[in-house]
């Protein structure tokens, strides 16, 4: 496979703040961005056959060519106000616009060697006339209405298609909306509020208690397979309680939090038809957890240690529609079903032993790292043919030093070479192959040298 993006992002953001020794506080602004990417997937074939390649690229069997455009545009402020010098509230918000397009082609070629004569479809595959599949050429945008498969159904003029100027070279459009003798970009729009509550305490200097509750979001979009719905914005919502402590003469530190978010028709990812990547909507999910860390510091030796725990579950159950009281329906993951890839348990260690010698101010430090399997997928039947991600341990390394102005490290990353299991995915979409194992780094030797100026 070719691929080519060619991106490009514009960022504008404006804000005004108020002095920040006061005991009110207030930033407010405007924000502002656009991203645009032209899409270009070539996928070929060495001595395909030129009846069937995509139409204009001889040896390419699937070619995505697609221009992407996603603008944002926010409002924002937030204010502060110290009820006493020890207990400080603030509440913020953000009212958000997004609008996002996307035109140009996908799919297979149109192959001419088996169109008939009369040119209305073949009794044995209704649609090979136009093409393979229900993407391509097959469905592109015809100047008198419908598409190519409509015309070849029809029995009308199959040899005049709309166009875009907004892609480039490709065979036709079939992503966009008709729109007379042109094809318009495709528009997936939305906006909202999020917003964010807090509250700081501090009962004496080295304790910090606090409260919060926030909501984000990530806006919606369209897929780039366009006979697959668009998809809309999630949100999540976090309620989060935590605290900040440090004993007397600054040697122990101990930190956490506990949380719950809500999590409103969560995006997820799966390979659909073709092994094409499609983005929908699902159910409703509930995730809390606990994570705390602490460190030690004994003159020059410095020990820390960090465990979460999260339970990660749908509220609501996942169909392969969207609908899931439908009649058809058929329930994908039921309520409760614990979300992918996130495992139980995470905890880490950290030591670290500083000493002069001579000039040089030279350390060693090792790490190890633990977390709990998790499943695969969302979906029960496809984690069960994927198989869950197993738990692992790794570690980690290192011997340098600084002296004057440089730094120098020997490390050693995942120390033991351990496999562990990031995520796991199939190339096939539609069907239950060999899984694919998507590990951690191997281990790795290196040296690293730095200098400041």
């Amino acid at each position: 496979m070719i691929g080519r993006d060619h991106f490009k992002k514009l960022s504008q953001e404006v804000r005004v703040a108020s002095p920040v020794d006061q005991p009110f506080r207030l930033v407010a602004g405007a924000f502002y961005q656009r991203q645009s990417n032209l899409i270009f997937q070539d996928y070929q074939i060495p001595n395909l056959g030129s009846q069937v390649s995509a139409n204009g690229y001889p040896g390419t069997l699937w070619l995505t060519r697609q221009h992407r455009v996603d603008n944002d545009y926010a409002v924002f402020g937030e204010a502060s106000y110290d009820l006493t010098p020890k207990l400080t509230l603030t509440a913020g918000g953000r009212v958000f616009i997004y609008d996002n397009s996307l035109v140009g082609f996908f799919g297979f070629g149109r192959n001419p060697g088996v169109d008939p004569a009369d040119g209305r479809p073949s009794t044995a595959s209704p649609f090979n006339a136009a093409g393979s599949s229900r993407t391509g050429v097959a469905s592109c945008y015809m100047a008198g209405g419908g598409t190519l498969r409509d015309a070849y159904l029809n029995g009308g003029d199959t040899g005049n298609f709309l166009t875009s100027p907004d892609v480039g070279a490709i065979p036709c459009v079939n992503l966009g909306v008709p729109d007379g003798n042109r094809v318009l970009p495709k528009h997936a729009d939305g906006q909202g509020v999020t917003y964010r509550f807090n509250a700081t305490w501090k009962p004496i200097d080295a304790v910090l208690l606090y409260a919060t509750a926030s909501r984000g979001f990530r806006p919606g979009g369209i897929n780039r397979r366009g006979d697959v719905a668009d998809y809309a914005a999630d949100f999540l919502t976090n309620y989060e309680l935590g605290w900040k402590t440090t004993l007397p003469g600054g040697a122990v530190r101990f930190n956490g939090a506990v949380y719950q978010q809500n999590w409103d028709q969560f995006q997820f990812s799966f390979l659909g038809a073709n092994s094409f990547t499609v983005i929908q909507n699902g159910p409703d999910a509930r995730i809390r957890g606990v994570e705390m860390d602490t460190s030690v510091t004994l003159g020059g030796l410095s020990l820390t240690a960090a465990g979460a725990y999260t339970d990660a579950r749908t509220r609501t159950e996942l169909c392969d529609s969207v609908d899931c009281t439908a009649e058809v329906a058929k329930v994908l993951a039921p309520a409760g079903t614990r979300l992918p890839i996130t495992p139980r348990f995470k905890i880490s260690g950290t030591a670290r032993y500083a000493v002069p010698i001579g000039t040089v101010r030279a350390y060693v430090q090792g790490l190890i790292a633990h977390q709990s399997s998790a499943s695969s997928d969302l979906r029960i039947d496809k984690a069960t043919a994927l198989g869950r991600l197993e738990p692992y341990t790794s570690a980690s390394l290192s011997v340098g030093g600084e002296v004057a102005n440089y730094t120098f490290e020997l490390f050693v990353r995942n120390l033991w070479d351990e496999r562990g299991q990031i995520s796991r995915f199939q190339q096939c979409g539609a069907c239950d192959q060999r899984p694919y194992v998507v590990p951690i780094a191997p281990r790795t030797i290196g040296i690293r040298a730095g200098a400041k100026f």
